[in-house]
């Protein structure tokens, strides 16, 4: 093993155990490993701030603040109560009512903002549904429908899937 080797295995085993413990908030833990991957020479500086310049990059990031301001003002708390309002306590509804409201909030926000917002997956029915799908097509690089084609039909699948099998599944969940 070189010295370069173990130097990004430290950063990323670093990183992993301040992502999962939070005891440092995620965008400074990113900037931390931005700035231990220049410092150690692993990353030039020209190289760590050259994503800055990706209009992606950019978007992502403008997706993150949205969410997060979506959760800070309430709004996602306030779409989590009346999804509750309306789904009861029955797991079959609740169910129900999680993944209708998830998979159409996920056409229209982050998938991250969607499971804070539902605690619960969301599918990927529009291209802002998932950061990865603007670094693949790049902004611009495609059509707000694109993905519609193909998400909603696996929403409808991964649907009706969990409808059938939850409760297949639900009673070995409890042993």
């Amino acid at each position: 093993m070189t010295i370069d080797i173990g130097l990004v295995l430290i950063v990323l085993g670093v990183s992993l155990v301040l992502f999962v413990s939070e005891t440092v908030r995620m965008d400074v833990t990113a900037l931390i490993v931005l700035g231990a991957l220049v410092v150690t020479g692993l990353v030039s500086p020209e190289d760590a701030v050259a994503g800055f310049a990706n209009g992606a990059v950019i978007a992502v990031w403008a997706m993150f603040i949205l969410s997060d301001g979506l959760t800070r003002t309430g709004i996602a708390n306030a779409i989590g109560r009346t999804v509750l309002r309306f789904a009861g306590t029955g797991q079959g509804t609740m169910t129900l009512v999680i993944m209708l409201t998830g998979g159409v909030l996920s056409a229209f926000m982050n998938n991250i903002g969607v499971a804070v917002a539902m605690a619960a997956s969301a599918s990927f029915t529009s291209p802002i549904s998932h950061p990865a799908n603007l670094l693949v097509m790049g902004p611009g690089g495609y059509r707000f429908g694109d993905y519609l084609k193909l998400g909603l039909p696996l929403t409808i699948v991964v649907f009706v899937a969990v409808m059938v099998l939850l409760p297949l599944i639900w009673p070995l969940t409890l042993v």
